[in-house]
């Protein structure tokens, strides 16, 4: 099958944890070969891994041989140990409790002889809501409202409205796109715990076989290297006696409506809507039997292992802190130059061009283990005087990194230290904004496009566009990141939507506060569409506090 020929181009298993993502990127994605997509990780995750995992303090992750009977029973309730870190890092319920995180505090369980696996629910079959996961913080919410609507690819005749089967993810298991492992199950909702996305649960399914999902970001996608692709399980709960003694695709499509279950994979994701105009962003071009499929999830994904999981929470817990520790001195350093300033303003500006002429000067340099890194980085304990010199020093040195760990690992907590939240609430806009192809334009003060050219680079390289920066500029790009991202969503265009509170009937009513990606697709819904326009996703009483308030003006 082309599908698995091309997916085979992919990296070993090895190789593809340290790429974490990119190598499949470079071979699936729509776009040419890139490094910085929405979504991708990077080498960084393996540097990362490296920090000590004996960090005082940190929480043990369960691991399988402790658990291993609880798989053999129906249903699944986890103990939160993923976000049971330090209230600085994640906040806690009202009673206390860490929250559950969805993705890393279930384990898969894979049996390739039976071809059977722990799965987490998302959508229920026959849900009017369609829910979606945040790996930053492991929490579930509503994507949107479900309703009828034709099919955008104008093949299937009757009407869409709720999915016919239950979609969800395995947990701790990555697809060969880096997010988590598509699963669809058949069975009557008798047969699975009741719903509750406050409360996932995990449940044993088995696979009968896998369909390609394709995905089109902007369509047409004329070339077939255009559409980015990849494995949905398909799988049954055989609890269910109607489906009991289904072990393949054929069997199953003895049962189910395909051409309905194909239509509903197409649409329910979203389409690509442009005022009155709609076109299709998804299609299921072929399927696979269920060894081939189950054996491929595993080889080609990533499964999170216990040690790899602590390091990697570990390291970006120092790398969290070192970033903050630096904003706190550089506020001093600014407050104590200011004070200077007061009674000697010409020694007062001589000092500070001279700091920032020879602070860190020769201390460019790739290091590729994250804890020598930050053990030899005194930046922040000795401090800039300048935002723009903070900023840069982060950027060269840690932001991809920073990336990889804001993905997976949660950086802080609004309840515990309110500024440290929102600090790196506006870093993450920057840095995400400038991931999904924008770029901050000094000299016009704005943040523009930047587009991917045909050698796979975008057009503008974005630390030479930062290097004529001041900090003023740095600032204001800080603080217009966020109306872009808002920009972009009413847009109906790829972005990141901060999530405070997920309300609304089907919402979860937890407090998330975390920037989640979004590709822009959304169902013909007309009270959907006409929501976005009314969202305010971003607090407005929230803004990028300066460290220079004395020459910025936002």
């Amino acid at each position: 099958m082309d599908y698995i020929r091309r997916a085979c181009q992919l990296k070993t298993l090895k190789l593809f944890f340290a790429c974490l993502i990119l190598s499949a990127m470079v071979s699936c994605s729509s776009k040419p070969p890139k490094k910085d997509d929405p979504e991708v990780g990077d080498p960084g995750i393996q540097q990362i891994e490296e920090v000590d995992s004996k960090k005082e303090g940190s929480t043990k992750i369960p691991e399988e041989e402790t658990i291993e009977r609880m798989s053999d029973l129906p249903v699944v309730e986890p103990i939160p140990q993923w976000l049971n870190v330090d209230r600085r890092f994640a906040p806690r319920q009202e009673e206390g409790d860490p929250y559950i995180h969805a993705f890393f505090d279930f384990l898969p369980f894979p049996e390739p002889k039976d071809l059977k696996i722990n799965f987490v629910a998302l959508t229920p079959a026959k849900s009017r809501f369609f829910y979606g996961m945040d790996l930053h913080s492991g929490q579930l919410y509503k994507k949107y409202n479900l309703c009828e609507q034709n099919d955008v690819w104008k093949s299937y005749r009757g009407t869409i409205s709720t999915p016919p089967y239950t979609e969800g993810f395995i947990p701790r298991i990555l697809d060969q796109l880096g997010d988590p492992l598509k699963v669809v199950v058949f069975g009557d909702l008798r047969y699975f715990p009741k719903f509750d996305p406050r409360n996932p649960v995990s449940q044993r399914v088995k696979v009968v076989g896998g369909v390609i999902e394709q995905y089109c970001e902007y369509y047409p996608c004329s070339f077939r290297s255009q559409w980015m692709s990849r494995l949905v399980l398909v799988a049954v709960n055989d609890k269910d006696p109607r489906f009991e003694k289904v072990n393949s695709l054929s069997d199953l499509k003895k049962l189910v409506k395909w051409d309905k279950f194909k239509a509903n994979m197409e649409n329910l994701p979203g389409r690509l809507i442009r005022g009155q105009e709609q076109k299709p962003a998804f299609r299921i071009s072929g399927s696979i039997n269920a060894e081939e499929a189950f054996s491929y999830a595993l080889s080609k994904g990533h499964q999170f292992k216990f040690d790899q999981l602590a390091k990697l929470r570990n390291g970006c817990h120092k790398l969290y802190d070192h970033v903050w520790r630096g904003a706190l001195n550089l506020r001093k350093n600014i407050q104590r130059g200011r004070s200077r300033r007061q009674l000697n303003k010409l020694r007062s500006d001589s000092l500070i061009v001279n700091m920032k002429k020879s602070i860190f000067k020769d201390d460019v340099k790739s290091i590729e283990k994250v804890e020598e890194e930050l053990e030899k980085d005194k930046g922040p304990e000795e401090g800039f005087n300048d935002f723009d010199d903070y900023f840069m020093d982060f950027y060269n040195k840690y932001s991809k990194r920073f990336l990889t760990c804001h993905r997976f690992v949660r950086v802080s907590s609004v309840r515990s230290n309110i500024d440290r939240h929102w600090f790196f609430s506006y870093l993450t806009s920057f840095l995400q904004l400038e991931r999904i192809g924008y770029v901050y334009h000094c000299p016009r003060r704005a943040w523009v496009e930047n587009p991917f050219l045909a050698s796979g680079n975008r057009q503008f390289n974005t630390t030479q566009m930062k290097k004529d920066c001041t900090s003023e500029d740095l600032e204001r790009a800080f603080d217009g990141s966020v109306t872009i991202m808002q920009g972009l969503r009413k847009s109906l265009l790829p972005h990141y939507m901060y999530k405070q509170y997920d309300h609304g009937i089907g919402g979860t009513h937890q407090r998330i506060y975390s920037w989640i990606f979004s590709n822009g697709k959304m169902p013909a819904c007309d009270a959907e569409l006409k929501k976005i326009n009314r969202e305010v996703e971003f607090p407005n009483d929230v803004s990028w506090k300066p460290f220079h308030p004395y020459t910025l003006d936002l």
